[in-house]
């Protein structure tokens, strides 16, 4: 518990300065960074992180995406509904490309893997931009802190609604100590934290929250939040690992860290894009 507080503390000082310059090259370069690491963590998990073949497309996609997004969207050559469609055709042409890995692979690398490179890749690399396209849309300075109070709030108050009522286990055989208690206590007070901000905004920042989106969205995401983190219990479960890495002592690496970050932020960039704005 003492390596895993230090270690908070530690990320919480990292975070802030890189959260100030979130409308700089800096927080996007941050964002691939751990993108690439958590990437790296995904193909040990399915021993292929020495096949260059695989490691090397991995990574530069990894690095591309939510770095492009600064620069995409800063300097207006591309929207954002633009910039996604270029990343799903990337996503696509990746997609082939690992197909062709395993037909010349002579079935050295399974094709099960492949699948599970591809799906891992393209999921996380997603979920980070996704964090990197919010902050570079319009008014993206006050709503894309959304994606991290969302996973944030909903694992602290899962984690102490659980421990403090839970009797009901969510899910037994991917995460024991989850209870439907906490998954509740997660999903309400997400809920009334994004309700919270709207309303420090609209009093402190001249804000016009739409309450009722902020709610619904909240709702949503802490359910994301929970989905994000149990599939990586899922996947750790099926292949006998602990933690995806090390980077951050007494909490793992980057994906037992922002599991729940990355499917939240992805789902939130694709509300913010097509649905009117919450803030």
């Amino acid at each position: 518990m003492k390596q895993r507080v230090i270690t908070g503390a530690v990320m919480a000082a990292v975070a802030i300065p890189v959260f100030l310059f979130s409308g700089t090259v800096v927080y996007a370069a941050v964002l691939s960074l751990l993108c690439a690491v958590g990437v790296f963590e995904l193909l040990r998990v399915f021993s292929l992180q020495k096949n260059p073949a695989i490691l090397i497309p991995s990574e530069i996609f990894a690095l591309a995406a939510p770095l492009g997004a600064y620069f995409a969207l800063v300097s207006g050559s591309f929207e954002a509904k633009r910039y996604l469609l270029l990343l799903a055709l990337a996503a696509a042409v990746y997609c082939l490309y690992l197909f062709s890995v395993a037909v010349f692979a002579g079935g050295t690398v399974p094709f099960s893997r492949i699948s599970g490179v591809f799906m891992s890749v393209t999921y996380v690399a997603a979920g980070f931009t996704g964090m990197s396209v919010l902050r570079y849309l319009p008014d993206g300075e006050y709503s894309f802190l959304l994606a991290f109070l969302g996973a944030c709030v909903c694992d602290v108050f899962a984690y102490f609604t659980g421990y403090l009522f839970g009797k009901h286990k969510l899910t037994p055989n991917i995460s024991p100590k989850k209870t439907v208690e906490g998954s509740i206590g997660g999903m309400v007070f997400t809920v009334l934290a994004f309700v919270l901000y709207g309303f420090l905004l609209k009093t402190f920042a001249d804000r016009t929250p739409n309450y009722l989106l902020l709610a619904l969205s909240g709702l949503v995401l802490s359910v994301v939040s929970q989905i994000g983190d149990l599939s990586a219990s899922l996947i750790k479960r099926e292949y006998g690992i602990k933690d995806y890495g090390k980077l951050f002592p007494g909490h793992g690496g980057v994906m037992d860290r922002f599991d729940s970050t990355v499917a939240v932020a992805l789902t939130m960039m694709l509300i913010s894009v097509m649905a009117p704005p919450l803030i």
